[in-house]
């Protein structure tokens, strides 16, 4: 048992990552109005996205970010709604015009996580 978690320990933690992803999401206010909690939202699914592709993302363009999911054959729908979820959060992290009170929720991240996870 010991054997096998060593030679799949990447397996094992993107498997993982879904559950971690929602216990995170759990522990966060039902606040969708308040920036922090819609902050670290968005830190959880970058750190889920991270997990799963293997590599940081944190840092990602929107181009790079499409271009990892794209190899590893996600939607391109879904890939649209990551990174415009990305985007808006992004947006109304800096405060940029027009986009308070914008922006994804974390019912809209909980349910992005979770198609991620059917298809990554």
């Amino acid at each position: 048992r010991q054997a096998y978690r060593l030679r799949n320990a990447d397996a094992i933690r993107r498997t993982q990552a879904h559950k971690a992803a929602k216990r995170a999401l759990a522990r966060l206010p039902h606040d969708d109005d308040d920036d922090a909690t819609v902050a670290e939202a968005g830190r959880i699914l970058t750190d889920f996205l991270a997990v799963k592709l293997g590599k940081p993302i944190a840092g990602a363009t929107a181009a790079e970010l499409t271009v990892a999911l794209s190899h590893r054959n996600v939607s391109p729908t879904l890939i649209g709604e990551v990174t415009g979820t990305l985007a808006a959060m992004e947006a109304r992290r800096y405060g940029m015009a027009g986009t308070a009170g914008e922006g994804a929720g974390r019912a809209e991240i909980e349910g992005l996580i979770g198609k991620l996870d059917r298809e990554l």
